[in-house]
């Protein structure tokens, strides 16, 4: 048997999923209107109150309608807003947009159930979700002392990224490694960045394990954003609750 980094779902969840959309368009074209969106659903789940997602002239969520309509009727830049609320289904399975949007839901609502266990960091990932513990002994100094030379303050976050497939069958699989960045003033910095204030070889030390130390550190890294070593449960709101258990080939 092979023990892989990954979780299967243990039910067809996502053959169907029944969600809720609203008609909304906004000027996407602004910067700061896309910037401003994202917060505004992002506080949303944050605060476990829903779980929302723009996409081709519609915002699909699970969770709070009040507190949903509430929140993006304050949003400035809408060309396009009703509060006519419909129930939809999604069909992950047979509709490649539906498979999108079930993702990113379900990376919101991953995030929103361990939301006390995480930190945000400046990291950007469409097809992935990018899980950042809170403790401190994973925020690495990059200051280099042995040459007695003081380097700019950067700090080295490491966690989890993880990639949900969803198959045919409707079952999920849910594929996870370890993941690291560097920032700076909230900012992450590219290898370029970090060659540039020579720091890319020590942030690659920290950053890339052995293969002998890979699977070790990735289980510690998944201890400490779900509190478990080999199962997870989602909140999906009204949509119910999906487990995950590890599984071997």
């Amino acid at each position: 048997m092979i023990d892989l980094m990954a979780l299967k779902s243990g039910e067809p969840f996502f053959r169907k999923i029944d969600v809720k959309r609203f008609p909304f368009s906004y000027y996407s074209n602004i910067k700061e209107a896309n910037i401003e969106l994202k917060n505004i659903l992002r506080r949303l789940s944050d605060d476990g109150y829903a779980y929302a997602i723009p996409h081709e002239g519609y915002i699909y969520f699970l969770g709070d309608d009040r507190k949903v309509l509430k929140a993006v009727k304050n949003f400035e830049h809408i060309k396009e807003f009703s509060e006519d609320i419909e129930n939809y289904i999604l069909e992950p399975t047979i509709n490649p947009t539906h498979y999108h949007i079930a993702r990113m839901q379900f990376y919101i609502a991953l995030k929103s159930t361990y939301r006390h266990n995480l930190i945000r960091v400046p990291i950007l990932r469409g097809r992935e979700a990018i899980l950042i513990p809170k403790q401190s002994s994973l925020i690495l100094s990059l200051r280099t002392v042995r040459s007695g030379i003081a380097k700019p303050s950067v700090r080295c976050y490491i966690g989890l990224r993880v990639k949900l497939e969803i198959r045919q069958s409707g079952y999920g699989v849910l594929w996870y490694d370890t993941v690291a960045t560097a920032v700076k003033d909230n900012k992450r910095l590219s290898s370029h960045e970090l060659r540039n204030l020579g720091l890319l070889k020590e942030f690659r030390e920290l950053s890339i394990p052995s293969p002998k130390d890979r699977h070790k550190r990735t289980s510690e890294y998944f201890l400490k954003v779900f509190g478990s070593s080999d199962r997870i449960k989602v909140d999906f709101k009204e949509a119910g609750e999906v487990n995950f258990v590890k599984f071997s080939v």
